[in-house]
């Protein structure tokens, strides 16, 4: 995997019973898709990783945001990770700021994509606690 885009604030794992060739393909097709909308976001940047197997949204200050597609003993385990952008001292404060809330909005995030990928992939899919 490349280098991340900043300090990892947290990360949840959801899993797909069916390939990662299909999962994939399906993620990185419409980058914006993941993210909550069905056409690119004015002030995000979308970057796609074919050979690292991630697709990822930057925007705002502050916030980076991505999604890992790898295979696992069930067919593919997807990881969405949060990352703080922020620089200098602000970067100490975001999580408590701008941040307040983020956990929960990328879980329900993850539990979006896999729900998108369990009705057009037609396969099972579940959320890790």
């Amino acid at each position: 995997m490349t280098a991340t885009p900043g300090r990892l604030m947290f990360e949840h794992v959801g899993l797909a019973f069916t390939s990662p060739d299909r999962v994939r393909a399906l993620l990185f097709e419409s980058p914006a898709r993941n993210f909550g909308s069905s056409v690119p976001i004015a002030g995000l940047a979308y970057e796609v990783d074919r050979a690292n197997g991630w697709v990822q949204a930057s925007g705002q200050w502050w916030w980076s945001g991505r999604y890992t597609v790898s295979a696992d003993a069930v067919g593919t385990r997807i990881v969405q990770q949060t990352f703080n952008l922020a620089t200098g001292p602000v970067a100490v404060i975001v999580p408590l700021t701008v941040g307040r809330g983020s956990r929960s909005r990328s879980r329900q995030g993850l539990q979006q994509v896999l729900d998108r990928i369990a009705t057009e992939l037609n396969c099972r899919t579940e959320i890790l606690p």
